[in-house]
């Protein structure tokens, strides 16, 4: 059962990211190895959740709060993760850097995830040794955007992990779309 979630990056999207999970109920670290980025990140991820308190979610605040771990170590972040979603870099090259260090971080059952649905799975895939468990999300960003999740469809995927990511996305409150590449993006395998 998928109950732990490591979201990579203190950026804005890694903010969001932490905030959904934390909200969907998940016990959720956010990693930043920066401190001063970590300390700010934490600051804007309970900005989040007092927001989403307002917006109708009531006990946000309360039941989240010790769900959300600040932790600027990879290895510990990851240590325990069914999830792990990198919300960090934009260059492809350390993106499939970073993946290959969480795949020798992460327990073996754990999925990993970017959020950067534009890149290929099958590149991040490539640099790991769990190729089947590796997939592309898409967060739709505000104001007009649909509070949905691009969930990219590729043929390493199994459906099983694909359900799993489904799931996933329910659980933060948003509607997972399945969507399959209809060409290939920069960073393909």
């Amino acid at each position: 059962m998928m109950e732990r979630i490591a979201v990579i990056g203190g950026t804005a999207a890694g903010v969001e990211i932490a905030a959904l999970a934390a909200r969907g109920g998940y016990v959720t670290c956010l990693h930043e190895p920066d401190p001063a980025g970590l300390a700010e990140a934490g600051r804007r991820v309970q900005d989040r959740l007092d927001a989403l308190e307002g917006e109708g979610h009531g006990g946000v605040r309360v039941a989240r709060k010790a769900r959300v771990r600040l932790d600027p170590s990879l290895d510990s972040a990851v240590a325990d993760a069914d999830f792990v979603i990198e919300a960090a870099r934009d260059d492809l090259a350390g993106k499939r850097e970073l993946f290959a260090r969480i795949d020798g971080l992460a327990p073996a059952h754990a999925i990993l995830a970017t959020y950067s649905a534009t890149v290929s799975s099958a590149y991040l895939a490539s640099a790991t040794s769990r190729p089947d468990r590796v997939v592309s999300m898409g967060f739709f960003g505000p104001p007009l955007a649909p509070a949905a999740v691009a969930i990219i469809q590729e043929p390493h995927l199994t459906s099983e992990v694909l359900a799993v990511v489904a799931e996933l996305v329910w659980r933060m409150g948003l509607e997972p779309l399945m969507l399959r590449r209809g060409r290939e993006p920069e960073g393909a395998a």
